[in-house]
């Protein structure tokens, strides 16, 4: 796989609508077409439009048009954000609810492009990373904290990931961190900065995965001058299929609280479940 593979395209690109409608079944979504090679995967995705990103550093270790729920345009607070994680240091939403809109105070940035069915969250529409978004509010922000989820992966190619410390910006725009399946065979850790995305670290998955299968995702997200990012794949027998970590130590490291959330922009048919977050307090 080339290193051009982890250069996610930007948020000019249009979103690629294949909504399912979500009533006691969703319907089968059109997904958008890769290459038939996965290595000439990155040259056929959405992504595209952005300009080359920085090339990897591997660690060997292991529209909004349509959305009316977006974060308000506030400045984040550390304070406030220690003391909402002092109160609640465990989030947990197992989706176990009647099918339909997500609810449970999640933000979802293209309005419909994700509902509830079955008891999980299923993804109906693809597009740029910025857009097809889900996240806590702001007001629930934290610095460091252990986020998961499960996901069932579901195309050779899909993205299906979980993010931290998701910065407020505007609804075009994305600034986190990223922790993703890129395809049956290698995971990523990468930080979106605003209108592209730098691939920082990537492993890989063995054995490989299977369209269809659940694994879980495991991200861990702290400190400031160094931000150190570890990252997992866990299948449903707990077994550890990979893992990396990395420090980000350059001056476009995240260092400030942020949000966590899910998604992925090329991951139409994605089921996410058992969303968890971790405040990791200080001593």
């Amino acid at each position: 796989m080339s290193d051009n593979q982890g250069v996610r395209q930007g948020v000019n690109v249009q979103i690629v609508v294949s909504m399912l409608l979500f009533g006691g079944a969703l319907m089968a979504c059109n997904a958008l077409t890769g290459a038939d090679d996965l290595s000439m995967k990155s040259a056929s995705r959405t992504r595209s439009a952005k300009q080359d990103a920085a090339a990897y550093d591997d660690d060997d270790d292991s529209d909004p048009s349509g959305s009316s729920a977006r974060p308000t345009d506030v400045t984040a607070d550390a304070g406030a954000a220690t003391d909402a994680a002092a109160a609640n240091p465990t989030f947990l939403d197992d989706f176990n609810r009647a099918n339909g809109a997500i609810g449970n105070g999640w933000i979802e940035r293209a309005s419909g492009a994700y509902g509830i069915n079955g008891g999980a969250v299923v993804q109906a529409a693809e597009g740029p990373p910025p857009s097809l978004l889900v996240l806590r509010p702001q007001s629930e922000e934290v610095a460091d904290v252990e986020v998961s989820a499960s996901i069932r992966f579901p195309k050779a190619e899909s993205d299906p990931g979980i993010y931290a410390r998701i910065q407020n910006t505007a609804p075009n725009q994305l600034s986190a961190y990223s922790f993703y399946l890129w395809s049956p065979t290698e995971a990523e850790i990468a930080r979106e900065d605003l209108t592209q995305t730098t691939p920082l670290a990537r492993f890989t998955i063995a054995p490989p995965l299977n369209v269809g299968d659940t694994v879980k995702l495991v991200f861990r997200v702290t400190g400031d001058s160094a931000v150190t990012l570890a990252a997992s794949v866990v299948d449903g027998a707990g077994a550890l299929r990979g893992s990396t970590t990395f420090q980000d130590s350059t001056a476009s490291r995240i260092a400030r609280p942020g949000s966590v959330g899910f998604g992925g922009p090329d991951s139409a048919g994605a089921r996410y479940d058992d969303f968890k977050r971790v405040t990791l307090l200080s001593p």
